[in-house]
């Protein structure tokens, strides 16, 4: 967020409001949709992952914080959601550990193949 409002701060505010202006709403959109629908994935593929012993819907909040702090400060939020799993008392920590790791391997067998 610092790093953000730095930026932010070196942008006179009449270029920030026009470019806001310009703004195409209907890419905007598009570009929420698919992350949501990316998130929606993520959500899918850990419920799979911890053996549907956690909700959709406690998983969501999960992988959103994750993603969050994955953005800004890399591990961690990997961190966060091995503790909020663990917070969960649903999943045992092996499994739960596993579960991360598991969806880091898919993530490098999905790069490989693009």
């Amino acid at each position: 967020m610092v790093v953000f409002f730095l930026i932010i701060r070196r942008i006179p505010a009449s270029e920030f409001l026009a470019a806001f202006r310009t703004l195409d709403w209907r890419f905007t959109a598009l570009a929420f949709i698919a992350y949501l629908g990316v998130n929606a994935a993520r959500v899918e593929r850990m419920f799979l992952l911890v053996q549907r012993k956690i909700s959709r819907r406690e998983l969501f909040s999960f992988v959103f914080l994750q993603n969050f702090l994955n953005v800004f400060f890399s591990f961690s939020g990997d961190a966060a959601y091995l503790s909020l799993v663990h917070r969960a008392k649903v999943v045992p920590l092996g499994e739960n550990v596993a579960s991360l790791i598991s969806a880091k391997v898919l993530d490098l067998v999905v790069l490989a193949g693009i």
